[in-house]
């Protein structure tokens, strides 16, 4: 038997709240999934992946995205993402806290 359409409260979600985060880190993951090479060269030097692109095109990625990935080391792409997020999602944190509080030096932004 087929279960009944069941219809549900549509809730409005906050979409933006991190749209600050260019679409160059979305990139660079987007070229690691289909290309083994370059993930591979993204994992043992990401300066240099990072520096030759992929395809001919390079990535926009601002100074401190660039920094970021550079500064991590991951044994796996799945790492590299996990490592990448949570730091993005803790300076996120800390930007929202200042934003709030903006005299708060309490805590410090991590890249």
């Amino acid at each position: 038997m087929i279960a009944p359409l069941t219809y549900q409260d549509i809730l409005p979600m906050n979409l933006t709240s991190r749209s600050n985060i260019s679409s160059g880190i979305s990139q660079v993951f987007a070229a690691a999934v289909v290309n083994r090479q370059f993930c591979d060269m993204l994992l043992q030097d990401p300066s240099i992946a990072l520096q030759r692109g992929y395809l001919g095109e390079t990535f926009s990625l601002s100074k401190e995205e660039q920094d970021l990935i550079v500064s991590i080391r991951a044994n796996s792409l799945a790492d590299l993402a996990k490592q990448v997020n949570r730091s993005l999602s803790n300076n996120y944190r800390f930007a929202k806290r200042q934003k709030a509080n903006p005299g708060d030096t309490s805590a410090q932004a991590v890249w």
